[in-house]
């Protein structure tokens, strides 16, 4: 096969080196002036990618263009369209990544939960703001062009640090630049990973889970160097990456996206997704008439964005239009909430019964995971249980 490597350094050399020796015919196109003599004499390099299309074309489905950086997201969709394989991103991809508000309001509206954050384009603004609400953020640039090592998480629970970090960023701007960066919310909990490749149609298995480490030395101790070395394991991925970036595919389906993609998290007490559960109840029947059993549907912390479940009854011991009557539909619990209600009707009657049972069943969950529950109706009360 034919490979066209495109980047800005040569962060893929080894993989390039190991194609290589594999017996494939491999080009490397690195922009970034500084990078040009990283394995010169081992691989063959080019001054200008589009040269070498003709070359790639000729391979046919034996050719390849593996696209390195997060900032040539259109290039790629103009090179799928003129027929080239493409590995490496989309136009959605880079918005994804080097717009930070955007990526993290595609995740809300995807059911996820995400830090809050906030966009400045004014240090100004963005000092005042820590000031007056002396929190504990993370500071992180908008755009590829920013080495990871600009990012900045806060030491300090009355964002002092932050302040301090600001105002130095400040002076060293230049006046005829506008600033663009986001302030978010500290999260305390272990940062994982979680990524896979998609191939323009859907995820490719099997997904796997990471574990950077990014101090300079071990115990979570010194600077901050981007990253010092990551753990990498294939194994249990699924469920992490069903509940999280298996949600991205249509977006990335839509958007004709072919690479790897990531997605890094901060897993908690509070889980990567709230826990949607359903309370113990209990309802006495009566005589005749009708009373109601009252489920409440709750989650283990409020979500930025309405959370939903679909559920229905079913029976047990208990008979469906004698006993109770059938209900069925969604729950939605608005964003910020953390409750919402389901309420099953119960018919009361002077026959003399044993213990009967129904139960409630919610599925089909949107941004939470979810627990089933269970009802128990008897002549004179209607209990439930898990």
């Amino acid at each position: 096969m034919r490979f066209l490597g495109i980047g800005d350094t040569v962060d893929l050399g080894d993989m390039y080196l190991r194609l290589q020796s594999a017996g494939h015919e491999v080009r490397v196109h690195a922009a970034d002036s500084e990078a040009h003599d990283v394995m010169r004499g081992m691989l063959r390099f080019t001054e200008d990618w589009r040269h070498e299309l003709d070359w790639v074309r000729q391979a046919g489905n034996d050719g390849a263009i593996l696209i390195e950086t997060a900032s040539l997201g259109e290039v790629q969709d103009e090179l799928r369209r003129d027929g080239f394989h493409v590995i490496g991103g989309s136009t959605l991809g880079d918005r994804l990544e080097n717009d930070r508000a955007y990526g993290q309001s595609v995740l809300r509206d995807l059911g996820l939960r995400t830090a809050r954050s906030r966009e400045f384009t004014d240090f100004a603004d963005a000092i005042d703001f820590v000031q007056r609400t002396r929190g504990r953020y993370v500071f992180k640039l908008n755009g590829s062009e920013w080495a990871s090592t600009r990012s900045y998480v806060g030491a300090m629970d009355n964002g002092d640090d932050m302040v301090a970090l600001l105002l130095s960023t400040q002076r060293s701007w230049p006046a005829s630049e506008v600033p663009s960066f986001v302030l978010m919310d500290h999260l305390t909990g272990i940062e994982v990973g979680v990524g896979a490749f998609f191939d323009g149609e859907k995820f490719l298995s099997p997904s796997n889970l990471d574990w950077e480490h990014k101090r300079f030395f071990p115990g979570d101790i010194g600077e901050l160097t981007g990253e010092m070395g990551t753990v990498v394991t294939y194994r249990g991925a699924e469920r992490m990456f069903n509940q999280s970036l298996a949600c991205v595919a249509p977006l990335l389906r839509e958007s004709g996206y072919r690479g790897y993609i990531n997605l890094n998290t901060i897993v908690n007490d509070d889980g990567a997704v709230p826990g949607l559960s359903v309370n113990d109840v209990s309802v006495t029947e009566g005589n005749g008439g009708t009373t109601y059993a009252y489920f409440t549907v709750s989650l283990s912390a409020a979500s930025t964005s309405a959370v939903t479940a679909s559920y229905y009854t079913y029976a047990g011991t208990a008979t469906q239009g004698t006993d109770y009557a059938y209900v069925s539909g969604t729950v939605t619990i608005p964003a910020g909430q953390t409750a919402a209600s389901v309420s099953v009707p119960v018919y009361g009657d002077t026959t003399y019964e044993p213990n009967e049972t129904f139960y409630l069943y919610i599925y089909s969950p949107t941004g939470a995971t979810i627990t089933r529950s269970t009802g128990t109706v008897s002549e004179f009360a209607l209990s439930s249980f898990r």
